[in-house]
């Protein structure tokens, strides 16, 4: 058996990148979510994203566990309806950024933290 390695090029967006697009989640993804926002902009996070949606499932089905783990292992933010949409609007900015566009299609999400999420398809080339 012969092991490789395969890597990525995964654009990551800043905060302010993401601030300017979502102005109504910039206070958090500048202040109390930030440690939330890096991991969710994480190489490690859009992998799974796009693992999700290549297995046709909403993009936030990959990172899901990881979001609300990180959520879960701190004192200071409790899990809640806001922070589902703030980790919405995260992997969307993330999805863009790596040439996804959303479909307008939604369905469940398999994780219990979460409701329903976005579907994503490449940009046409």
């Amino acid at each position: 058996m012969q092991t490789q390695i395969y890597t990525a090029q995964v654009n990551v967006p800043s905060v302010e990148d993401f601030s300017a697009k979502y102005k109504q989640y910039g206070p958090l993804a500048q202040g109390p979510a930030n440690f939330l926002f890096n991991v969710l902009v994480s190489p490690q996070s859009f992998v799974r994203a796009e693992c999700a949606t290549l297995l046709g499932r909403p993009a936030i089905d990959g990172p899901a566990e990881m979001a609300y783990q990180v959520v879960a292992n701190q004192n200071d933010m409790k899990w809640n309806d806001n922070l589902k949409r703030f980790c919405g609007a995260v992997v969307c900015c993330l999805m863009e950024a790596n040439g996804y566009l959303k479909t307008g299609e939604k369905k469940s999400v398999r994780h219990h933290a979460f409701s329903k999420g976005e579907f994503y398809r490449p940009v046409p080339q």
